[in-house]
């Protein structure tokens, strides 16, 4: 006999990751809902049970709620410079509209996916980051975060708490500009690739479709109180990526960057090296990361074809 679909709860729906996460469920058969800010741009789904937040009520968000199996909370602000920023609307996002829902939920037996990030360590932790270390973020997004993650734990309610490291790839195609796109738009043009501190700094990059991957693996797997890291577990210099960038955009456009070293700079903050480890992730539930250079080229075809569309 045939199992029913569960039934998913997103917030920050029609974001980067949820976008991408949303036609993956869908796809795989389960029944979506969503949650987008009252500003949104569109519906990120035809067909698709979709709410905005601050225009329907806390009747309507409660209900959806007790329908739901699973909640996956995506919304929020991100970013250690736009956080920085814009500091009431990082509050508002990433913890004030989780209290909201918490405090409305009526289902005991909802499980809770909650995207945090490897920034809650904080840029003084041992590498590679361990989930039994002590967090200590050291700016405003991994606080955010930190105190999103308490709420989760007290809630009462089954979770999983997701650390992701640095996400990249084109996706849906919305809102993916960050560090790999901005160096493949330059490569293609044969532009100057300015590298911030040298490139010097290690990140931890993980391709949003293996980010999908792991977010449908959890919610069939349910949750467990559990807290994971979500990346690659392989350390990248910036400069490194920018050589691997100039290899791919020459190999399917015969151009490459001209990379220039930026100044040192100090801000320790900013350019600390960060990855994690992926131990803990690999025994939780199946899987493999995908080769960066993979994943990288996969993205750079994805911009490339929109270039010519």
């Amino acid at each position: 006999m045939k199992t029913a679909p569960k039934n998913i709860l997103v917030t920050g729906a029609n974001g980067y990751i949820g976008t991408s996460l949303i036609y993956r469920l869908r796809e795989a058969g389960y029944r979506i809902k969503a949650i987008v800010g009252q500003n949104s741009d569109g519906v990120c789904l035809p067909n698709i049970h979709t709410m905005r937040r601050g225009v329907d009520d806390d009747a309507r968000l409660a209900r959806a709620l007790v329908e739901s199996d699973t909640m996956v909370y995506l919304a929020g602000v991100k970013g250690y410079n736009q956080c920085a920023q814009e500091l009431n609307k990082v509050i508002d996002a990433n913890i004030l509209f989780l209290q909201q829902l918490l405090s409305l939920n009526q289902n005991n037996s909802l499980k809770i996916i909650f995207a945090s990030t490897y920034w809650v360590y904080g840029h003084k932790a041992p590498l590679p980051y361990h989930e039994d270390m002590t967090i200590m973020p050291s700016e405003v997004y991994g606080w955010s975060k930190a105190l999103g993650e308490q709420l989760i734990r007290t809630s009462g309610l089954p979770y999983t708490i997701v650390r992701l490291t640095n996400v990249f790839g084109y996706g849906r195609g919305r809102r993916f500009e960050e560090v790999t796109s901005l160096f493949l738009k330059r490569a293609f043009r044969g532009e100057t690739i300015t590298l911030k501190n040298q490139g010097a700094h290690c990140l931890d990059l993980v391709s949003i479709d293996d980010v999908g991957e792991v977010f449908e693996k959890i919610i069939k797997k349910g949750s467990d109180n559990n807290t994971i890291n979500v990346g690659s577990g392989r350390p990248v210099t910036i400069y490194q990526l920018a050589e691997q960038v100039n290899h791919i955009s020459e190999k399917l456009t015969s151009q490459r960057g001209k990379i220039e070293l930026g100044h040192p700079e100090d801000d320790a903050i900013s350019f600390a090296d960060r990855w994690v480890s992926i131990e803990k992730l690999q025994k939780y539930i199946e899987f493999v990361p995908t080769p960066l250079s993979i994943s990288l080229e996969q993205f750079a075809q994805e911009l490339l074809a929109t270039r010519t569309a």
